[in-house]
């Protein structure tokens, strides 16, 4: 089988310059886009924008992007830091302010506790994205997540390079490989590896991109 890619892009809430240069990236290499918008800070333009854009699939980012974790630990809205209750009632929300995006949860911080990830079936979420190898084996729920992340967010958020990027991208693997972005905070030198890349993986005999919605509807 060819070598199958996704792109994630992760933090959407207003419609911003870097917001529209990253659809208009998309659009233009004809390249399947998910963005994981945070519900409850998307705003009326951006939202309208992302629906219009053909490339793109709304993914829900959690509830409000708010660290729940306490002061030492990793950083998690959805940790194991509050009540299953709480937080379930938190995504049940944040599916109805944004019912238009995929019933795919991505967890602020890609960190979620286990028990909550168990519930998302019966919140009518059927996927699950994260990122790195880690994976919840959780009836009903599909895991697709991310795999490849260009920027070092310890060294300044510094983009760790085209030769370092492409290797990462072009490592073959079982499952897709998935490209993770952030789109307001990549600096100049990643936009313009993204633009090159994408564009040299769509001629003849390049990997497959694949949507979102693809993805979470077949074995992962």
């Amino acid at each position: 089988m060819d070598r199958i890619l996704w792109w994630r892009d992760d933090d959407a809430e207003a419609w911003s310059p870097a917001l529209a240069r990253l659809v208009a990236l998309a659009a233009r290499h004809r390249v399947p886009l998910a963005v994981a918008a945070v519900p409850m800070r998307l705003t009326a333009e951006a939202k309208a924008r992302l629906m219009a854009a053909p490339e793109v699939t709304l993914l829900l980012h959690g509830h409000n992007h708010v660290n729940h974790a306490p002061a030492g630990a990793k950083k998690a809205e959805f940790g194991p830091h509050r009540p299953l209750a709480v937080m379930a009632a938190e995504i049940a929300a944040a599916r109805q302010r944004l019912p238009e995006a995929a019933p795919v949860f991505v967890p602020p911080w890609n960190r979620i506790d286990p028990g909550l990830a168990a519930l998302l079936p019966g919140l009518g979420l059927r996927g699950l994205s994260t990122h790195g190898g880690k994976r919840l084996e959780v009836a009903g729920l599909a895991q697709v997540n991310t795999t490849v992340d260009p920027i070092d967010w310890r060294a300044g958020r510094r983009f760790v390079g085209a030769a370092a990027t492409r290797d990462a991208l072009g490592a073959a693997g079982p499952r897709p490989v998935g490209l993770l972005t952030h789109h307001a905070v990549m600096p100049e030198a990643m936009w313009q590896f993204l633009d090159d890349f994408l564009g040299e993986s769509r001629r003849q005999g390049g990997p497959h991109w694949s949507s979102a919605r693809q993805l979470f509807t077949m074995p992962a």
